[in-house]
């Protein structure tokens, strides 16, 4: 079996940018975006999916990047979903 893979890139000093290894569909894309505004609504200001990437502006006096990189990286492996 076969997991999607990613990458977390720190993008500024209030953004987090995560790529996809391959396409992801846009449905896909969009329950992942959905899923983290409910886990996160209290510390990002936006969410912004794109083809093979979710931009992520957060507030940075609520949560450190380590931490959120932390919680970014169990939401993916959580949602990530298996390949044949």
């Amino acid at each position: 079996m076969h997991q999607t893979k990613f990458s977390i890139d720190l993008v500024s000093e209030c953004s987090i940018l995560i790529r996809f290894d391959e396409t992801i569909s846009e449905n896909s894309i969009g329950q992942l975006a959905r899923a983290m505004n409910q886990h996160l609504s209290h510390i990002v200001m936006n969410i912004v999916p794109s083809y093979r990437t979710v931009l992520i502006d957060y507030l940075p006096f609520r949560i450190s990047e380590f931490q959120l990189v932390d919680i970014l990286h169990n939401i993916l492996v959580a949602f990530a979903p298996n390949k044949a």
